[in-house]
């Protein structure tokens, strides 16, 4: 027995619609973006920047400070240098609790810029 043969699409009578379909589908297919790169976890011992404030409510900084204790999320217990000296030549650090800023701001960290 002749088995059936299976049906074939007419051949396209104008490519140059079918070739603008078929640039159309592939132009709406959107690329995956990229995910941003996580943060990396601030532990104790790591140095960041971190700003403060002036008498004349200006930003200062940035300072470099020492990751000296983590609270919660991406709060953290700061020993900051201002610059500032002891008697002895020594330098000087201030206490300060900081949260997470991407951009300059009072009372943050962030993380130091990367050099290339």
């Amino acid at each position: 027995m002749k088995r059936p043969s299976a049906r074939r699409a007419p051949p396209p009578s104008n490519t140059a619609a079918l070739d603008a379909r078929l640039r159309a589908i592939v132009d709406s297919v959107k690329e995956p973006k990229p995910k941003p790169a996580p943060l990396p976890v601030p532990t104790i011992g790591r140095i960041v920047h971190c700003y403060g404030e002036d008498a004349a409510g200006g930003l200062t900084g940035p300072y470099a400070a020492i990751v000296v204790r983590r609270s919660h999320g991406l709060r953290l217990g700061l020993a900051v240098f201002t610059g500032a000296t002891t008697r002895k030549g020594r330098p000087e650090t201030e206490d300060w609790i900081c949260s997470f800023s991407e951009e300059p701001k009072r009372s943050c960290w962030s993380w130091p810029p990367r050099v290339p």
